[in-house]
This record gives C-alpha cells, sequence and structure tokens, in this order.
C-alpha cells in the first residue's frame, strides 16, 4: 500500500521539477488519419477477429487475437531460409542479438540503426520476399533507433511483406522485446543521460532530481508509436500518447508480429527460440552483451537510490501503458507454448 505522505511529498517535488523544467503531457492526433480509419482497418479483423483499438483491454484473457499462436511461428526457415525482422527497442537487450549472431556465414545480418541504411537497405527485404534466399540463408533485418522509421509507420509496409512473403512460400518471422517498464526507467537514464552515450540526449550527473526530471513518460510506447525522437527529453514540442493510441500501436503489434519477448526472460523464451529457428549449432553459448556498464567514475543510478514512493510514480504515473505492453508479452509470449 503506498504511503500517502511519501506519494504526495514525490508527487509534489515531481511536479516542481517538470514544471520548471517545461516538461507537459498532451495529447497529439495520429498522423495524417483519424483514429476512425484505423478502429476500422480491415488488418484488425484478420482470421474473423476484430481487436478493437479504441476499447480493446490489456487485461482481458478472453480475446483470441491477444494470444500468440505456434500457427504463425514457421520453423520452416530452419531449413529453407527466410526473413527475420527484429524492432529493437533501445535498452531490451538486442545488442547480445546483434553480436551473438553477426559472424554466423548463413545469417545476412543487417543492422537498420538509420533511415539512411533503412533506405539503402530495404530492397533486399522487398528482393527476398519475391524470390526468397539464396543457400536457405536467412536475411536478419534490424530496425534500430536514430532516425529508422518508426514500427507505426512500417506498419503497412510490414504487413505487405508478410503477405507477398507468404504467397511466394518465403518463411518470415517478425519479433521485438519488451523491457520491465521501472528496470527501462532505470537503465535509459543511466545509458543516455549519466554515461553521455549519445550527445542528442541532455547530459548529467546522477542525481535524483535529474532522474525525476527525465524520467520519461511510457517510453517504450513512445518509440513503438513515434520513434527515437521522442525519447529525447518530453518537452512541449514532444508530444505525448494517450492510452487510446498506444492501444492501437499494441493492436497492430498482435497482429503484424510472430512473437513480442521481454528482456527480463531473454534466455528462457526467446533465445531458445531463434537458435531453433536460426538453426544454430547445438554447442553454441550466448554470450551476454551488456552496453550499459558502469563507465569508469560514474555510479549507477538504480532502485537503491530512490524510495519506494518513487517506484511507485514510475510504475503508475509515468509507465501505466507500457506496463500494460509488458505484462501481455509477459504473460502470453512463452517458448513452453510454441510447438
Amino acid at each position: 500500500m503506498r504511503n500517502p505522505t511519501n506519494w504526495l511529498a514525490v508527487s509534489l517535488l515531481v511536479a516542481l521539477v517538470a514544471g520548471s523544467h517545461g516538461i507537459a503531457k498532451q495529447a497529439y492526433p495520429l498522423p495524417s488519419e483519424s483514429m476512425e480509419v484505423l478502429t476500422t482497418d480491415p488488418l484488425f479483423a484478420s482470421d474473423g477477429v476484430h481487436c478493437n483499438a479504441a476499447l480493446s483491454d490489456w487485461s482481458r484473457s478472453d480475446q483470441p487475437c491477444c494470444f500468440p499462436s505456434s500457427r504463425n511461428i514457421n520453423t520452416d526457415i530452419n531449413t529453407q531460409g527466410g526473413i527475420i525482422f527484429f524492432l529493437h527497442i533501445p535498452k531490451t537487450g538486442g545488442t547480445t542479438l546483434r553480436l551473438n549472431l553477426e559472424p554466423y556465414d548463413h545469417i545476412n545480418y543487417i543492422f537498420a540503426k538509420n533511415y539512411s541504411i533503412y533506405s539503402d537497405t530495404a530492397p533486399l527485404v522487398e528482393d527476398a520476399i519475391l524470390s526468397g534466399t539464396s543457400n536457405k540463408t536467412v536475411l536478419f533485418y534490424e530496425i534500430h533507433a536514430s532516425t529508422a522509421p518508426s514500427f507505426y509507420q512500417l506498419r503497412h509496409r510490414l504487413r505487405r511483406w508478410k503477405d507477398i512473403a507468404t504467397k511466394n512460400g518465403v518463411p518470415t518471422f517478425f519479433f521485438t522485446l519488451l523491457r520491465d517498464p521501472t528496470a527501462y526507467a532505470f537503465s535509459h537514464f543511466n545509458f543516455f543521460h549519466v554515461q553521455r552515450r549519445n550527445p542528442t540526449f541532455e547530459q548529467c550527473n546522477a542525481t535524483l532530481d535529474n532522474f525525476l526530471r527525465l524520467t520519461l513518460f511510457n517510453p517504450q510506447c513512445h518509440f513503438l508509436f513515434q520513434g527515437e525522437w521522442a525519447m529525447r527529453v518530453q518537452k512541449p514540442k514532444n508530444k505525448v500518447l494517450t492510452t487510446q493510441e498506444c492501444h492501437v500501436v499494441q493492436d497492430y503489434m498482435l497482429q503484424l508480429l510472430d512473437w513480442i519477448g521481454t528482456t527480463e526472460r531473454l534466455s528462457n523464451d526467446t533465445l531458445p527460440l531463434l537458435s531453433r529457428l536460426l538453426n544454430l549449432p547445438e554447442n553454441h553459448t550466448w554470450i551476454n552483451h551488456k552496453v550499459s556498464k558502469t563507465a569508469q567514475g560514474v555510479n549507477y543510478f538504480g532502485k537503491e537510490n530512490v524510495t519506494e514512493a518513487v517506484l511507485e510514480w514510475i510504475k503508475h504515473d509515468m509507465s501505466l501503458m507500457d506496463t500494460g505492453l509488458y505484462q501481455m508479452a509477459r504473460d502470453r509470449y512463452r517458448y513452453d507454448a510454441v510447438h
């Protein structure tokens, strides 16, 4: 149970810090289309099931379209080759995948970390969905951060890729990873702000004031909908998502992605699944690559540095939509359910 005194204190502190730095939460219209168009999109009605983007409930377990199914995972990719699409949300463990898989000759790993690389390499996928890959290789296509398009911006292209590949008998597997929102808040703050890894993010010391000021509002949902630019300190010009818009993102994820794993269960679920799909050697050992290692002379700011009231603030005020996405992935995408 929350301590009312502590909760009020941290809420007032957060309000003062946010107000002094111009951080605002406000809704904004969907790019170039209305919510009515999205909620009647035929994409939501595949398999005869309609997941209403405006009304879907993350906590419900009776929506058939909201369950992963082994029928969506084409294991032929491990014998025929094909296409794997990976949407890499920052700070979710994607670097571990790339550094482990790039050395394999039968995996053509494309790291589209910005729009320029995406624009130059997307034609490789366009060719592969028509005629497959040569010599049973796998085209592993990763979209990640910077100026690369967001998942929402890619939604129509991803649908076309899947549909054309299916018609031509080319196996595909589309997936992403989500992270526990509280762990995400600390990891993002340390990596981008304290360790000074990216000059486009404000650089600062590891203090409570800075952490409260720079903690993002539902950053994973923001990234999925808008891309990395929405994560660079949410000032008034960086519009904040509504719950309805995050539901839209979730419904597209459920329709377009074959797998939504979690960072916390990476070794239990996603890595064994990838080992199977990519036909990795039995003696392959996944090496964990942590890009957030504490730099020399830089202190890591973690849960031990904040009160329980701050943790409650992260969970209930700043990450409620991300928590819904994460719980859905954690509860419904398990490797032991894949046949």
